[in-house]
């Protein structure tokens, strides 16, 4: 039994493959299957992704540089500029 489908979604997975329109079956916090031709789990909770892209595994692992200062620094997922 899945404890989540993720419907609809695009998927850009690992190795640069970009999957649209595809259902993506996680189990244990793990992705176990993707399917274009629709999964199905009754049980499962079911998260409609119409629109929306996954991409996991991501993180924002590059920095940008700004003058001769570091914008943001090393080990940071997120940035906020500020005025």
């Amino acid at each position: 039994m899945s404890d989540l489908i993720l419907r609809n979604g695009r998927l850009i997975d690992g190795t640069g493959r970009i999957w649209d329109r595809v259902d993506i079956q996680v189990e244990g916090g793990r992705i176990r299957a993707v399917s274009p031709e629709g999964l199905q789990d009754v049980q499962a909770e079911s998260v409609d992704l119409a629109g929306k892209t996954v991409i996991p595994g991501l993180m924002n692992c590059h920095t940008h540089i700004c003058g001769e200062r570091l914008a943001v620094p090393p080990g940071a997922t997120s940035t906020v500029f500020t005025q």
